[in-house]
């Protein structure tokens, strides 16, 4: 039977056999890893700035829900809310920043995300879109003078417009402080 493979023969079960077949061992090319330069953003405003976060760290964006103040917390820590079910704390992003008073033609939300103690709502002034940077858009030695905590940001984008947008690690806005805030409300409301 002939076999138009080079390197490659075809058995015949019924044959007789030869004795033991010897194999060369083949060396293989390792998988290449493939870099994933492109993520995508959640373009967010607070005042007149730019934010944005990893899409990836939204769980959802909602409307501002009706939520009930937590007394003894910080100005900034709004109170919580029943999301489906679960209890959400509310903060308000801008005020916790220093932000100035939204835009009028900006529709004011809530992005949805988690935390260490829990979900966790960040009422923002409102969604931009979303977008995808190559990390090396992105500048991450950057020193602000802001009222944003430098440990909360990841860096500066860039985006297609030729805007900066504040890039934010959502993950880490709340301080212990906020967390046992946060946690002492949810277990009051459960």
């Amino acid at each position: 039977m002939a076999n138009d493979i080079p390197g490659f023969e075809i058995f015949d079960d019924d044959a007789p056999s030869e004795g033991p077949v010897t194999t060369t061992p083949v060396k293989a090319e390792p998988l290449k890893k493939e870099v994933v330069e492109n993520q995508r953003y959640l373009v967010f405003v607070l005042g007149e700035n730019l934010y944005a976060t990893p899409l990836l760290a939204a769980r959802e964006v909602i409307e501002v829900p009706d939520f009930r103040a937590i007394p003894n917390t910080k100005d900034y820590f709004l109170g919580i809310a029943n999301l489906r079910g679960e209890v959400v704390g509310i903060i308000d992003l801008g005020g916790m920043f220093g932000a100035n008073e939204p835009k009028t033609d900006e529709k004011q939300s809530v992005i949805i995300c988690e935390s260490r103690s829990g979900p966790l709502g960040a009422k923002i002034d409102g969604i931009r879109g979303v977008v995808s940077m190559n990390e090396s858009e992105i500048t991450k030695e950057v020193s602000i003078k802001s009222h944003v905590p430098q440990e909360y940001i990841r860096g500066v984008g860039k985006l297609e417009s030729d805007e900066l947008a504040i890039v934010l690690d959502l993950d880490r806005i709340l301080d212990e402080d906020d967390f046992v805030s946060l946690k002492k409300a949810q277990q009051a409301a459960v």
